[in-house]
C-alpha cells in the first residue's frame, strides 16, 4: 500500500513537446510587444514626415536664378565655346535650378547666347537630402525670370585683315625664318632646297640680291568655317614671296622664289597679335608654281588679299 501511494504522489518530467509548446508563447508574445511599438511608433513618425511635407509645400520660394550666373567664353571668334558658371550662387540655386544654353559653340563675337533656367523636379532622395541639408524643396520654388541674354564679345579673333595691326614682330619671325632657310654655303648643289647647277656643276657662291616680289594674306569665306582643322586647314595664312637671284661659281647666275607663310593669326581686344610659332616655307625656280599651289588653288575656300 505504503508504495503504491509513494508511486502515485511522484511528478512528471517535462518532455521536448511542453518544452518547444513553451518557448512559442514567448516567441509570440515578445512579436506581439514588438509589432504594439513599432505601429505606434511608425504612424507618429509618418505624421510628423507629412506635417513637414505639408509645411514646405505652403511655403513659395521666389528666386532670381541670374543674380550671380556668369557665361564664361573661351576660344578665337568665329570658335568661341560657352558655358554657364554657377560658383558663385547659392546652394538654393545650385540645388535646384538647372541652367541650357541655346548655343555653346562656333560662336563669333557679336553673337548672343539665351541662357534658360528650369526648376528641377523633386525626387524622394532629393527630398531627404535637402531637408538633412536645410535646402528647400524644389516644388516650392518660383523663378523670377526664366532666360537672360548674353552677348559674346572682346574674345581674341582670326584676322580677316591686317588694317591697324602692328606685325612688326611677326615680319621678325618671317625674316629669321627666311634667313634661315636660305642659308647657304659655298660649292652647294642647292639653294632652298632648289637644285640650282647645271648638269652637276656650277654651284652657289653667293646671293646676289633679294626682293620682296609679293605678300598675301587669305582668309576661310565665311560659308566655310568648317573646314579650319588643327591639322592642313588653317583659318588664315599670312604669305611672303622672295625672290633671290644667286651668283654660281662660273660667272652665271640663277633666281630662286621663296615662300614664307605663317598661320592661323588672332588679335586680342587690343590688337595684339598671336600666330602658329610652325612657320611653312618651301623654294621654287617657277614664281608662278608658287602663286598657283598658294594662292589662286585656294580661292574657292579662301578670300585672297594681295597685300602692299
Amino acid at each position: 500500500m505504503s508504495t503504491a501511494a509513494c508511486s502515485g504522489s511522484q511528478s512528471k518530467e517535462p518532455t521536448v513537446s511542453d518544452f518547444v509548446s513553451d518557448l512559442n508563447s514567448e516567441i509570440n508574445s515578445y512579436y506581439n510587444q514588438v509589432s504594439e511599438y513599432y505601429e505606434e511608433n511608425n504612424s507618429s513618425q509618418s505624421y510628423q514626415d507629412t506635417s513637414v511635407e505639408d509645411s514646405e509645400e505652403s511655403e513659395t520660394i521666389k528666386l532670381d536664378p541670374f543674380e550671380k550666373v556668369s557665361l564664361t567664353f573661351a576660344g578665337n571668334s568665329p570658335y568661341v565655346s560657352a558655358s554657364v558658371d554657377t560658383t558663385k550662387c547659392s546652394d538654393e540655386i545650385n540645388d535646384n535650378v538647372t541652367f541650357t544654353l541655346d548655343k555653346d559653340t562656333d560662336l563669333r563675337n557679336g553673337d548672343t547666347v539665351t541662357v534658360t533656367a528650369t526648376v528641377r523636379s523633386t525626387s524622394s532622395a532629393d527630398y531627404y537630402t535637402r531637408k538633412s541639408s536645410q535646402s528647400s524643396s524644389s516644388n516650392n520654388i518660383v523663378l523670377a525670370k526664366e532666360t537672360k541674354t548674353f552677348k559674346v564679345e572682346n574674345q581674341p579673333e582670326y584676322i580677316t585683315s591686317i588694317d591697324g595691326l602692328n606685325l612688326k614682330e611677326m615680319q621678325s619671325e618671317i625674316d629669321d625664318k627666311f634667313t634661315a632657310y636660305t642659308t647657304t654655303n659655298k660649292g652647294d648643289h642647292n639653294f632652298a632646297g632648289v637644285y640650282i647647277g647645271e648638269s652637276y656643276s656650277y654651284y652657289f657662291d653667293s646671293v646676289a640680291s633679294t626682293t620682296v616680289k609679293s605678300k598675301y594674306l587669305i582668309s576661310l569665306k565665311k560659308q566655310f568655317e568648317d573646314k579650319k582643322s588643327d591639322y592642313g586647314t588653317p583659318y588664315n595664312r599670312y604669305i611672303q614671296i622672295n625672290e633671290y637671284v644667286i651668283n654660281r661659281d662660273n660667272g652665271t647666275q640663277t633666281k630662286v622664289n621663296v615662300i614664307v607663310y605663317v598661320d592661323n593669326i588672332t588679335k586680342s581686344k587690343d590688337n595684339t597679335i598671336a600666330f602658329d610659332l610652325d612657320y611653312g616655307a618651301k623654294g621654287d625656280k617657277n614664281y608662278d608654281d608658287i602663286i598657283n599651289d598658294y594662292i589662286t588653288s585656294k580661292k574657292e575656300f579662301y578670300n585672297v588679299v594681295e597685300l602692299n
